[in-house]
């Protein structure tokens, strides 16, 4: 029958786990011990307390003022190309950078052919 559920029932509870509720009535306690060793210099319960509450650091990379020519798009990917490989940009912005020009190239393109299509459309619509 539509709309009725082929387990009106339910998912059948699971008991609870025993070891899962010991862990959790002996979380607070143990999280203090490991706080405390951390706080006398033991640098495993610190790295476990880092570990675990605090994200990882990511790598940043600095901005950068480039001077790329005006002339177009393959002549600022050369010197995108050109910059990384003298080891003067990072690779990770290159890419970036790169893919932010393959970007601009289609949106040109969709603007060119949507230009294209009105004048054809244009030309078409004259008697």
């Amino acid at each position: 029958m539509p709309g009725s559920s082929g387990n009106p029932q339910g998912r059948p509870k699971r008991p609870p786990d025993p070891l899962r509720a010991r862990l959790a009535e002996a979380a607070p306690q143990l999280l203090e011990n490991l706080l405390a060793a951390a706080a006398e210099g033991d640098v495993s319960a610190a790295r476990v307390l880092l570990d675990r509450c605090l994200p990882a650091l990511r790598p940043v990379e600095s901005a950068q003022v480039l001077d790329l020519p005006q002339e177009g798009l393959t002549a600022q990917a050369s010197a995108i190309v050109d910059l990384t490989a003298s080891g003067e940009l990072a690779a990770g912005t290159a890419a970036t950078l790169l893919a932010g020009l393959a970007s601009v190239a289609r949106i040109r393109e969709a603007e060119e052919l949507e230009a294209r299509i009105a004048a054809l459309e244009a030309q078409l619509a004259r008697p």
